[in-house]
């Protein structure tokens, strides 16, 4: 397992005015392999979301691009672009909600 900066902040609100000291310590905890999966799991998930929003963001702009080579006659695609975009959020959905069903 990867060690990680972890910021902690601390309030004292007891009564106590002295000078104190806080110690804080973790022991190992071990980490079930099922577990790490499904962690990895969860990060691909996350970064399927991702990429299905950053698609969805980037498709007018494509097809504002597509639009004006047409325009120019130097682009003939032989299936539109919302069919292409479709096809592929469509297949990440899927793979998002088969990845998510097996958690």
């Amino acid at each position: 397992m990867d060690e990680e900066d972890i910021k902690l902040n601390f309030i004292n609100r007891s009564n106590d005015f002295n000078n104190s000291e806080v110690v804080v310590f973790q022991s190992p905890v071990e980490c079930d392999p099922q577990d790490e999966a499904k962690i990895d799991l969860m990060e691909q998930l996350k970064e399927i979301s991702k990429t299905i929003s950053a698609l969805e963001k980037l498709q007018p702009k494509v097809q504002t691009v597509i639009s004006e080579q047409q325009e120019q006659g130097i682009y003939n695609p032989s299936i539109s672009v919302d069919d292409d975009f479709e096809s592929v959020v469509d297949m990440l959905n899927k793979l998002h909600e088969n990845l998510k069903s097996t958690i």
